[in-house]
């Protein structure tokens, strides 16, 4: 049988998986591109820039001097060098910080910083500041007439001295770009509101599993099933049989669908060694009218309009035209809506796994998010980055939950515990002697309960007769080689089209 590789899934995934990995590895270099804090004096805030070279421009012996360029995008020159960090954006203002002199060389009895401004200004947020440490002594900062600059001075800069200078700007003098004014708002959000979104995201991403599980038990219903319902409890579908007992639909819907399909003689299928083909016959109106909407609209999804044979290629051209195939959500739909008119769901269970599947993804991504946001800008210590993966698994294993909780109503419970029960009935060890009718009668709803390997096992001594619907290149002896001959065919196609349905409906 020949095995499809989609490319446009694969590139999908591929591309997920990179960029999760991209994150996770930006995460570490970020730790290392960050410059190191330092007080400069209690409660200062973040060092701008290194002063390793700032190189004295004064002509004078014993003093410093050292011009600074501020541009309207907020970047800045130390002399002829350029600062990569510039203006910061604050809280209610733009701040200009630097750090001059970290412990020089040499002795200066005077140090004079100007600042050169990219347009004029009337007033400053707040007064200029020069902080002067370890022996130096700030003497002046202060705005020129013109407001074109700010100088700054201190005395008695030595060897252990340190020197900042610091300028606050109010809001519109500069025009930042967008992402140092995004990053700047993060860099103003307090530790403790970082603390709580980490803490309340995952208490509610628990909270909602929490509710999953209680609504997902079904050990009330299990322990009142018995192995005495020796036939169907209803005359239902094979696919509506699986969505009742497992509260979803998967590839063993549309297994047992098409087995279905067979035995009601709308296709045949045959197994040619390597491949299959199934064939579309000709029914009459009244057999057609028979025919479900999920029904009819996997039979379009298999055969194109005009088309009465489709081989193994044709199967996994199908699934592949289209990432995700809405055809196959609308049969799974189907078998859903279907299930929910006869009254077993108090909600539709493709529309309460959506809302489960929906929070889960917001959550997986609020925790991407939030870890590299707080890697980036969060405040030190880091540890808050282990609740933002939390998150992020949390919100994984809420998708990964959400298609098995079911909303069943009396009447559903009560459906529950009659077709496990025929399933007891369908696994017993105790071996059918005689005609094997029974077996091609409830194959269809073996496959939807998962049980045909059992199913097929208590045939093994039975005179089989191969059904007229099914055919293939080898000889066919006894039930056990049958299915072993159909099975892999059905459920080759059940998966391949799995594979291509939506996975919010899926």
């Amino acid at each position: 049988m020949i095995v499809g590789i989609y490319p446009k899934k694969l590139v999908f995934f591929a591309v997920l998986f990179a960029l999760v990995f991209s994150i996770f590895k930006y995460e570490s270099l970020v730790r290392e591109y960050q410059q190191v804090e330092a007080n400069i004096q209690a409660g200062a805030d973040k060092i701008f820039a290194s002063p390793s070279d700032n190189f004295n421009a004064s002509r004078v012996p014993g003093e410093y001097y050292l011009e600074i360029n501020l541009f309207k995008d907020g970047s800045m020159k130390a002399g002829s060098r350029k600062v990569k960090e510039g203006v910061k954006v604050r809280d209610g203002f733009d701040e200009f910080r630097y750090i001059i002199l970290d412990k020089a060389a040499e002795q200066f009895s005077r140090a004079t910083i100007v600042v050169n401004l990219p347009s004029p200004i009337k007033r400053l947020m707040e007064d200029p500041q020069i902080i002067a440490v370890h022996g130096a002594r700030p003497e002046s900062a202060m705005l020129s007439e013109d407001g074109m600059q700010i100088i700054y001075s201190a005395v008695d800069v030595g060897p252990s001295s340190t020197v900042t200078i610091a300028g606050y700007f109010p809001k519109g003098y500069f025009k930042l770009p967008v992402a140092k004014v995004v990053e700047g708002g993060f860099e103003t959000i307090p530790a403790y509101v970082w603390l709580i979104f980490a803490i309340a995201l995952p208490a509610i991403s628990v909270l909602i599993l929490v509710v999953m599980f209680t609504k997902r038990g079904l050990g009330d219903v299990l322990s009142k099933v018995s192995s005495s319902q020796t036939t169907p409890p209803a005359n239902l579908p094979p696919a509506v049989v699986s969505a009742i007992v497992f509260g979803k639909v998967g590839p063993r819907a549309i297994m047992a669908t098409l087995i279905d399909l067979a035995q009601r003689g709308f296709i045949d299928i045959y197994n040619r060694g390597t491949d299959f083909v199934v064939y579309k016959k000709p029914i009459d109106a009244k057999l057609k009218s028979s025919l479900l909407p999920y029904e009819a609209m996997l039979l379009e999804k298999i055969f194109l309009p005009s088309q009465k044979v489709a081989d193994t290629q044709d199967v996994e051209e199908r699934a592949s035209r289209h990432l995700f195939s809405r055809k196959i959500a609308l049969i799974y739909l189907g078998i859903y809506d279907y299930a929910s008119s006869l009254g077993y769901f108090t909600e539709l269970p493709a529309k309460l796994h959506l809302k489960y599947r929906i929070a889960g993804i917001m959550m997986f991504f609020l925790g991407l998010v939030g870890y590299v946001t707080f890697a980036l800008f969060g405040p030190e210590p880091k540890v808050a980055l282990f609740l933002w993966l939390a998150l992020v698994f949390l919100g994984m294993m809420i998708v990964k939950l959400a298609p098995s909780i079911t909303n069943y109503t009396t009447k559903g419970r009560q459906a529950v515990i009659a077709w496990l029960s025929f399933r007891e009935f369908m696994m017993q060890s105790s071996t059918f002697q005689g005609d094997a009718e029974i077996f091609d009668a409830y194959l269809g709803y073996s496959v939807a309960l998962g049980v045909e390997a059992s199913w097929s096992a208590r045939f093994i001594e039975s005179n089989f007769s191969q059904p007229k619907w099914y055919d293939a290149i080898a000889r066919i002896d006894g039930v056990e080689n049958f299915a072993k001959s159909l099975l892999p065919i059905t459920n080759y196609i059940a998966k391949t089209l799995n594979i291509s349905s939506e996975p919010l409906v899926r």
